[in-house]
């Protein structure tokens, strides 16, 4: 059913988006959808796109619309869409901005997806109004989400037990002969089963020698292999993600000593993560295990893009866990802590949790075994 008026909620984040406006001076804000990249527009609309060229069109005086590229568009965003004026296009990107004309008429416009922005939709606006203004404000509206709801949290632990229900299937069907792509369709079969909508899902498996995870190949499970991966499950919107290893045979005593450091880091972030830190204290409380070991060198971008990110509408959300961040985290977040790195003891090793940001620490959402599980090998 549609909706006749708008929720607190929806309210609130409309609020915000003015004030966005406001402070920036802008007339008007836009949100651009891309394939990759819907998830602002969704916050905002109620709305998920199938096609990309949707956009939401803000006005700081008037009422918002929301353009979308397809009429079969607009008869989906109609029944769900907190926004009342829908209109659509044939496709041609050159007549947004006429439909932009029936909304208002802008001087300065903000642009929310910047970099997703096609050049074709970028050249029709500034062509369509001489003298415009275009602002990027993406990483202003990226911040609006982060501080979660207690519906968006629900939302997300949801996920977290669509995760762990997830791995505890595949560690039973794990052994050798089992090919990457396998893997991956077995945990997205049961992420459907349990009502997911959508998976992210990178692996490797290796002797102990690889550096990241990819996408699923045909490389086959071994004997010996160390397999890690990151499930990253969405219901409703929302997802979560854990990161596993997992030793096919017995694990080698240098496995198990690389494992421990990762395991150790990130505990002990858990343990004393709390609202008012910084993203850099995060960091380094898990680097300072690393150093600590004498294996300060793999805290670096050489061997680790970061130690964690936010999570939510977007699997990689702000802010970045990383040394000389100095986002503040905030109750009502949700956050990875991950410490998955390269050690030389044991190739490229992970483990991670999605933890909510309380009023007073940290509370890990997802509950499934973070040791280093050993499968039993072939006889």
């Amino acid at each position: 059913m549609k909706p006749t008026q708008r929720d607190g909620d929806q309210q609130r984040r409309l609020n915000r988006l003015a004030a966005i406006q406001v402070e920036h001076s802008l007339d008007a804000l836009v949100i651009y959808s891309s394939m990759l990249r819907r998830e602002n527009l969704r916050y905002f609309t109620d709305f998920n796109p199938i096609e990309p060229g949707a956009l939401a069109y803000f006005p700081l005086d008037g009422e918002p619309c929301l353009i979308v590229p397809l009429p079969t568009e607009k008869a989906r965003a109609a029944s769900v869409s907190s926004i009342h004026r829908i209109f659509s296009y044939d496709g041609d990107v050159r007549n947004i901005p006429q439909l932009m004309r029936k909304c208002f008429l802008p001087m300065r416009l903000g642009i929310a997806g910047w970099e997703y922005l096609p050049f074709d939709v970028a050249e029709a606006i500034t062509e369509s109004f001489p003298g415009i203004e275009l602002v990027d404000v993406t990483q202003l509206v990226d911040v609006v989400r982060i501080v979660k709801t207690e519906q968006e949290i629900s939302k997300i632990k949801r996920a977290a037990n669509i995760a762990d229900a997830a791995f505890a299937d595949l560690i039973n069907h794990l052994k050798p002969g089992i090919r990457e792509y396998e893997i991956v369709a077995r945990v997205e079969y049961n992420i459907r089963k349990f009502h997911g909508e959508d998976n992210f899902q990178i692996l490797a498996t290796s002797s102990g020698d690889a550096r990241a995870m990819h996408p699923p190949t045909e490389r086959t499970l071994r004997d010996g292999d160390l397999l890690v991966t990151e499930i990253s499950p969405q219901f409703e919107g929302y997802f979560a993600q854990i990161c596993r290893s997992i030793s096919i045979g017995i694990a080698s005593p240098e496995r198990r000593m690389a494992y421990d450091i990762l395991l150790n880091a990130q505990q002990e972030a858990i343990d004393r993560v709390h609202p008012g830190m910084t993203a850099s204290d995060v960091a380094r409380i898990q680097n300072d295990v690393f150093r600590r070991e004498g294996f300060g060198e793999y805290v670096s971008e050489k061997y680790t893009r970061g130690r964690g990110h936010g999570i939510g509408l977007y699997i990689d959300e702000e802010p970045l866990i990383a040394e000389g961040n100095n986002f503040r985290l905030m109750p009502g977040m949700v956050i990875m802590i991950h410490p998955n790195t390269y050690l030389p003891l044991a190739g490229y090793m992970v483990v991670g949790d999605p933890v909510l940001i309380t009023e007073t620490g940290g509370e890990r959402l997802s509950h499934s075994r973070r040791d280093l599980i050993s499968i039993k090998s072939s006889p």
